[in-house]
């Protein structure tokens, strides 16, 4: 299967600090893949390295084949940052914003949810519909690779459920490959098809279904998987978790 996203002893540093240390990873079309590890681990610059906006110190990054330098179809790549700065006085309608014409409209996926809001403001809409409208904007092209800078940060449990199952949804029905950094390791086995996990460098990178056996070869036995629960879902199977381990450098991997 092609390899939508390669990554081949990729360095990069900031003045004084160095990020990432000869990385190398490998994102195959149709995957669905979770990056996780500590804050500060390099996860949104690989992103950023991805995406083009910043160049590595060494090594190579091939998207679709192509080396980045050549790479020109950004029309195959969407893009969803973590969070989008608009003034909150922004008049600007989600209609205005998406400028869909009814063709258009007509291919925007149910599971956005985004019919009904339409004619509201941006601003006024709570932060999982502001994602939904901003995963519609990167849809518009249909691309073949979508990547996320931590999607659910700052909703709620439920809305988290509601996003990742439409995720899902669009990795599965529409065939799109999705790659994005999330801290919420609980949701990941039941979601995704691969993980990797980074600190610096490449931890892992596995099948989602063996993250607890490849967590624990990481961190050993002494982590902890930590509850997150709506009120209203106690007797939800699928808790939400952050790992906490003792320690420094390896919380909220």
């Amino acid at each position: 299967m092609q390899n939508i996203v390669s990554i081949k002893n990729v360095s990069f540093s900031y003045p004084g600090m160095e990020l990432l240390d000869k990385l190398t990873v490998k994102v195959k079309k149709g995957d669905f893949v979770a990056i996780i590890g500590p804050n500060g681990a390099g996860k949104t610059t690989l992103m950023k390295l991805i995406l083009g906006f910043l160049e590595p110190a060494k090594g190579k990054i091939k998207l679709f084949g192509k080396n980045l330098k050549e790479f020109d179809e950004w029309e195959k790549v969407g893009y969803v940052p973590q969070r989008l700065s608009i003034d909150k006085l922004f008049p600007g309608t989600v209609e205005e914003i998406l400028s869909l014409n009814k063709a258009e409209a007509e291919k925007t996926p149910e599971t956005l949810e985004i019919k009904k809001v339409m004619k509201k403001k941006f601003t006024e809409l709570s932060g999982g519909q502001q994602q939904r409208v901003l995963i519609a904007l990167a849809l518009k092209s249909d691309p073949k690779l979508l990547i996320l800078d931590e999607p659910t940060v700052g909703v709620d449990i439920k809305t988290q459920r509601e996003f990742y199952d439409m995720l899902k949804h669009l990795n599965k029905k529409h065939n799109v490959a999705i790659l994005f950094i999330t801290h919420e390791v609980g949701m990941i086995a039941s979601c995704c098809k691969t993980v990797l996990c980074i600190n610096h460098n490449l931890h892992f990178q596995t099948a989602a279904s063996d993250i607890d056996t490849a967590l624990k070869r990481v961190y050993g036995d002494s982590f902890m998987l930590h509850h997150h629960l709506d009120e209203n879902e106690k007797t939800h199977h699928e808790s939400d978790y952050k790992i906490k381990h003792k320690k420094e450098g390896a919380k909220n991997a």
